[in-house]
């Protein structure tokens, strides 16, 4: 976990750099509890979205897996086969 002040500065550095910001409320913590409430709900928001790490896994993949119709769950998620291909030599050579 991170303490509350290093995110502070990290997030009023992104923030000055016009990135945006997502900071972690369940990810966050300070030796004080009351510092550490003031921050995730009055200081952070007006310059970063604070969501908890179930939210923000969700964000990232919003889909559920494919079932019914004769659709393997785990085939939507599968990476495509490599297949090499052949070089041709060229010049004089290539036939």
């Amino acid at each position: 976990m991170a303490t509350s002040g290093v995110v502070l500065s990290t997030l009023r550095g992104a923030a000055d750099l016009d990135y945006r910001v997502i900071v972690l409320s369940d990810c966050v913590t300070d030796t004080d509890s009351e510092v550490n409430r003031v921050l995730l709900d009055k200081v952070f928001p007006p310059q970063a979205d604070v969501i908890d790490s179930a939210d923000f896994i969700q964000r990232l993949n919003p889909c559920p897996p494919l079932r019914g119709i004769g659709v393997s769950s785990t085939r939507h998620y599968r990476q495509p086969r490599f297949r090499p291909f052949r070089v041709s030599p060229v010049g004089r050579d290539a036939r």
